[in-house]
């Protein structure tokens, strides 16, 4: 019910969002700028952020007071807002997840390197960031990640521009994607191994952690992956929207595989020790 509610009033929704990785913390910090319009006021309007601290927040240039913070969610109070046009920052912390929902954090036991992933499915979004986190209010999404510079970052879209900055870190800026639904946004970072080749255009990435680097069939999953590209381009009659399409095999994942926009997570049990069966490669071509 409060759903339906929240889909009536707000529209035009489209997020700015910053956050600053590294490997040694096990937190956080993010802004992000949630822009949108509204068609009624004199209510709260509920913010989702799961367990996250906010550490600043204002609607439309003024301060609110943190109290405003649930466990679950941020009450943006109704004196704060206005018709038509409103602008929410919020400055806030958040523990890595280790729980294979949100972002998530892993560190190799081999080579003690991190690698980070997201998971958002049905809804997680609100566990890496504030925002509201329903299929129906799509949004677009501009990113900027500040992280180690050793790390690759991989996002729904491509970076615009990689800047080196001190203390060997370096800022990635995405170009803004497409509205989407918050489940299926993306962010993964580490020093992941890259494999690459292209269909109909369209780059084509395959990343693992280095350690399993020896297990992964990139040219097998390259395979699968462009007889799809062609197959479903021909059925649809529609060619594939996006800019790029990765595939990344991640660590403690909970399902088989996640389909965010252009930056698919598969998990490493994909990966076999041995050669693969036929019946084992049907399934990893089927997922």
């Amino acid at each position: 019910t409060e759903s339906k509610s929240r889909k009536a009033l707000v529209g035009g929704l489209k997020y700015s969002l910053s956050v600053k990785l590294n490997e040694t913390d096990l937190k956080y910090t993010g802004t992000n700028i949630v822009e949108f319009d509204l068609k009624e006021t004199g209510k709260p309007l509920r913010l989702d952020f799961f367990e996250g601290q906010v550490t600043g927040l204002k609607i439309n240039d003024k301060d609110v007071p943190l109290t405003a913070k649930s466990k679950y969610a941020i009450a943006l109070p109704p004196e704060f807002l206005k018709l038509g046009a409103n602008k929410v920052v919020v400055d806030f912390t958040q523990d890595y997840s280790r729980q294979g929902v949100g972002l998530h954090r892993f560190q190799d036991p081999e080579t003690k390197e991190v690698f980070l992933y997201t998971d958002f499915e049905p809804y997680d979004a609100n566990r890496f960031f504030p925002c509201f986190d329903q299929p129906d209010l799509r949004a677009s999404i501009a990113l900027q990640v500040e992280a180690p510079a050793s790390w690759i970052v991989i996002a729904n879209e491509t970076e615009t521009s990689v800047k080196t900055g001190a203390d060997k870190r370096k800022t990635w800026i995405f170009f803004p994607n497409p509205p989407i639904t918050t489940y299926i946004y993306a962010l993964h970072a580490g020093p992941y191994k890259v494999w690459k080749d292209e269909v109909q255009g369209i780059p084509l990435r395959i990343l693992s952690r280095p350690s399993m680097a020896k297990y992964v069939r990139a040219q097998e999953f390259f395979t699968y992956t462009k007889q799809g590209f062609k197959y479903f381009n021909s059925y649809f009659g529609v060619k594939y929207p996006f800019k790029k399409y990765d595939q990344i095999f991640v660590p403690e994942f909970n399902s088989g595989a996640m389909e965010n926009v252009a930056a698919v997570t598969f998990s490493e049990n994909f990966l076999n020790r041995s050669t693969p069966t036929r019946e084992q490669r049907r399934g990893a071509a089927g997922t």
